[in-house]
């Protein structure tokens, strides 16, 4: 099963690491393969980069599923 993660943070000075590595540890626990989506910035701003890439994947069908620390950071 191939996942996306998705992670986020509001500010810069908070830590992205332990949201992924949470994720990543989870992928590996249900054998999941997995690539990492990260951002920086505002939940409320849809223009998040890596959001948008990773929605445009999602279309596409190439993943089974996603992935989130905590639905308020999707």
């Amino acid at each position: 099963m191939q996942i996306a993660i998705y992670c986020r943070v509001s500010t810069e000075e908070q830590e992205l690491e332990q949201q992924i590595q949470s994720c990543i540890k989870f992928c590996a626990y249900k054998n999941f393969d997995y690539c990492v989506f990260a951002d920086v910035g505002s939940g409320k701003d849809m223009r998040r980069l890596n959001f948008l890439n990773m929605l445009e994947r999602v279309r596409k069908r190439e993943f089974d599923g996603i992935v989130v620390f905590r639905f308020d950071r999707l």
